[in-house]
């Protein structure tokens, strides 16, 4: 039945301004029918309605029903939180990549407290959620931040926390901050949960709360061999902590990316964790990515694994373990990263620096992987109450190049390289170091390779590798050892180096000589020689012995450990690259025929025959022979030249022709390093100078020099003793005789010097004297007493002198009144000087005081 009211007037008006405001925001009504498009808001302090939805379910609703019709922006109001629900968005009907669907969370928090995820993205397609809090509360093992399922594509998780504040538990059926399953009970529930998503510079923590919280999975994308989807899926730059099992557990998936991100802080209470975990997985049209993360403070009470890609297969790129750096790690058994039976792998550029094992410590194992290139890689600075393994490489090919191995303490053991049972394929041992210097309870390997059987088809070479040990081992120290066909491989260009009391042995156990070892694999190239690593107790394991630069076979590595190219005639020994071939040209010295004392500065062209810039080299000469005179040049440009001239300027005393070599410091082409001039010098008067006396010097005798001069003080004359040149007389003086002298002071800064000096002229059987009393306004001055002595035969003349100091000196001013014997006395101190301290002793003649 219909009923039919009457209105008055006024609520007729309050009707139609309503209606007229429903008309005109009908295009964008949150409830109207109409598909969403352009920017609405979050804010619980309003009702559902207009641009405005009061709780993330509502905004759910509303895109569920009405779909969107072009992008769509939804801010969270700030301060409008935190919002207690959990969300589910699903497939929305005209989501694109250009209609793309973005929530900005401004910080705001969404919380849910049952035990299931707080957003849940099942099948949702071109979602952002950027800036939000999104807190996982739940206690029950399937609490979750977010949880992808049944193919939700393109999405995207941003610059947000991910908080698992409650849960405790230790069950694998567990908690995690970012879940791809198509169960919402169990995280490993295999499907095409969804592909090309990126979750991005995140925070995923516990939320603040005690080391027993967090989830059993960080990160979980489990598939199966059917269900790998396009794959895709980046996880970057995240960072990843509080988690009790595995911070990323990828299982299947295709082309996954983990890259970026810092992984720590595992949960108390686990005897394993992973870093990241990558179990077969496969590349599609991508490429799967390990690369850049760091992996730290670890410490589960057995077994850790750093980044570990299990049977993952690369295509056309190959799968990468790129740049990661693991550390500060403290557990039993430590794998630091772990290509295992990994194919068309790269396993560059990583780092594994101080760790600490109670039981062995692997920093690479390859054990299995195939067409591999393991180079670039650093292990230093471990420790292992067991035994370290460097590089584990049973049954791997590739190349492996340039990589260090230093400053790593194991108790019983270590195995620089350790392999074997290659039958076929390629294997290249090629420019590496390993330097072992703190001894060990059992045995020390630089490079093993285990062989029971014959070589088949392999192909395997040990080449341009260091050898370095000053560590004691009682089983013996093996730089080379296999149990045999060791003489199968290319052993070529090697330096082993041993500088212990420990037994050294090659090969198979039977040769304790080099020249046995070179015999024994038929190459007599491989050397004993120190490389004389710069620093090693800083890390600085570059080379600087000039017997090992240039002496490596060509071929193996194109760029050293830094990237830096290597001489391609001829590349030094060891990961790093440190000899190169410059030349010296346009040598610039003018004298010729010059008096005794002449000085000049040298300056000659240093050329770069590189591509590399020069950074600090090193330049000298020598005078006749004598100690060089070794300078640092600070920059030299890749392939250019610079002038440079040697701040350190010779003085010529020797009569006759002196010979001036300049030349390249650390050179490997000799033949062009070097230039040679000539100077003919006239005696000057030498062999003379001035000495002074204790008698005679009441002031403070030291050296004279600049740096460490005499001392006296205003009113303090000193005298020095002027001893004659050698080759003439004290009777032949004078500027009508033979020679002459005369005197010149000046200060450090040049001025001139004019009064207190006195020069007593030698004599017939009697010396010249010098005599010096500094004017009271010199105090604080050091000042040169120069003289310059001519030879009236030759007109050559030499100057020598002494350096001396005028400190201030005090005004000493005390007052002592009259007292009688026995009487306490107070003295007044009244001296005074400008700057520095003043010492006081007192002496009454009172044997007790």
């Amino acid at each position: 039945m219909e009923k039919h009211y009457k209105t008055n007037w006024l609520s007729s008006l309050r009707r139609c301004i309503v209606l007229s405001a429903a008309l005109l925001f009908a295009g964008s009504l949150a409830f109207a029918g109409q598909p969403l498009s352009g920017t609405y808001t979050i804010n619980s302090a309003s009702a559902t309605g207009g641009t405005n939805f009061k709780s993330f379910n509502d905004l759910s609703d509303s895109l569920m029903t009405n779909g969107v019709s072009g992008a769509v922006t939804v801010n969270v109001v700030a301060n409008s939180g935190p919002y207690s629900e959990r969300v589910s968005f699903e497939e929305i009907t005209g989501s694109s990549a250009t209609n793309t669907i973005t929530i900005n969370g401004n910080g705001e928090k969404i919380v849910n407290t049952a035990s299931s995820s707080v957003i849940e993205l099942k099948g949702a397609d071109y979602f952002t959620i950027d800036n939000l809090v999104i807190d996982a509360a739940g206690t029950g093992n399937a609490t979750r931040c977010i949880h992808f399922w049944r193919g939700a594509d393109y999405n995207t998780v941003k610059n947000s926390e991910l908080i698992i504040s409650k849960w405790s538990g230790t069950s694998s059926s567990g908690a995690g901050y970012v879940v791809f399953s198509n169960s919402t009970s169990t995280p490993r529930s295999s499907g095409n949960h969804g592909d090309h998503n990126r979750i991005d510079n995140n925070k995923m923590h516990n939320g603040g709360s005690t080391s027993a919280i967090g989830p059993y999975w960080g990160v979980i994308d489990y598939r199966s061999t059917s269900t790998r989807g396009t794959g895709d899926n980046r996880f970057t730059n995240n960072e990843v902590r509080d988690v009790y099992f595995y911070s990323f557990y990828l299982y299947y998936a295709q082309d996954g990316q983990v890259v970026g991100n810092n992984i720590h802080s595992q949960r108390s209470g686990a005897n394993t964790s992973y870093g990241i975990y990558y179990f077969s997985g496969s590349t599609g049209n991508g490429q799967i990515k390990l690369n850049d993360n760091e992996v730290h403070n670890m410490d589960p009470n057995f077994t850790f694994y750093g980044v570990y890609p299990y049977r993952c297969v690369g295509g056309s790129e190959p799968v990468e373990v790129n740049g990661n750096k693991v550390y500060d790690i403290e557990t039993r058994t430590i794998y630091s990263v772990r290509p295992y039976f990994c194919d068309e792998f790269e396993c560059m550029d990583n780092e594994v620096t101080a760790n600490s094992a109670g039981g062995s410590l692997f920093a690479f194992y390859c054990w299995g992987s195939t067409n591999g290139d393991l180079s670039r890689n650093t292990i230093h600075n471990n420790e292992s109450e067991s035994g370290i393994y460097g590089f584990y490489i049973y049954y791997v090919t590739g190349n492996i190049t340039n990589n260090l191995y230093f400053n790593n303490n194991a108790d019983n053991f270590h195995y620089g390289f350790v392999g074997g049972y290659q039958t076929s394929g390629n294997l290249n041992v090629s420019h590496n170091t390993v330097a072992i210097t703190e001894d060990v309870g059992r045995f020390i390997y630089g490079f093993y390779q285990y062989h029971f059987s014959p070589l088949g088809s392999a192909n395997i070479g040990y080449r341009n590798n260091i050898f370095y040990c000053t560590a004691d081992a009682p089983s013996g120290v093996y730089a080379a050892f296999g149990w045999q066909y060791l003489e199968d491989m290319d052993w070529s260009n090697n330096d082993f180096y041993f500088d212990n009391s420990s037994t050294n042995y090659y090969g198979t156990r039977t040769y304790t000589t080099l020249a046995g070892f070179n015999g024994y694999v038929d190459n007599n190239s491989n050397i004993e020689v120190d490389p004389k690593f710069v620093d090693l107790t800083k890390s600085d394991i570059t080379p600087s012995n000039p017997a090992i630069a240039n002496y490596g076979v060509p071929g193996y590595a194109t760029v050293d450990q830094k990237m830096v190219t290597r001489t391609a005639c001829g590349p030094d020994l060891g990961g790093l690259e440190f000899y190169v071939d410059h030349n010296a040209s346009d040598l610039v010295f003018t004298g010729k025929n010059e008096c005794g004392g002449y000085s000049e500065e040298i300056t000659f062209d240093f050329n770069n025959g590189t591509n590399v810039d020069l950074v600090n080299a090193r330049a000298f000469y020598t005078i006749n022979g004598g100690t060089p005179v070794i300078e640092e040049i600070a920059q030299i440009d890749a392939n250019s030249s610079v002038t440079y001239t040697f701040e350190e300027v010779p003085v010529f005393h020797e009569p006759g022709t002196n010979t001036i070599q300049v030349g390249l410091l650390c050179d490997d082409n000799s033949s062009n390093n070097t230039l040679t001039t000539t100077i003919d010098i006239t005696p000057a008067p030498h062999s003379f100078d001035i000495t002074a006396d204790e008698t005679t010097y009441p002031g403070y005798y030291r050296a004279g020099s600049m740096g460490n001069p005499d001392v006296t003080v205003p009113g303090v004359e000193v005298e020095y003793e002027i001893n004659n040149p050698a080759k003439y007389d004290n009777g032949r003086y004078g500027t009508s005789s033979d020679w002459s002298m005369v005197i010149d002071a000046y200060t450090e800064n040049g001025t001139m010097v004019t009064s207190g000096i006195t020069l007593t002229d030698p004599m017939s059987g009697t010396k010249g004297t010098l005599a010096f009393d500094p004017d009271p306004a010199m105090a604080d001055s050091t000042i040169f007493l120069a003289l310059t002595v001519t030879d009236h035969l030759t007109g050559c003349d030499s100057t020598f002198g002494r350096w001396i100091y005028v400190p201030h000196t005090p005004d000493v001013a005390w007052e002592a009144p009259d007292a009688c014997d026995g009487d306490v006395v107070a003295f007044v101190n009244g001296t005074k000087q400008e700057t520095g301290a003043v010492e006081y002793m007192w002496d009454f003649g009172d044997p007790a005081s």
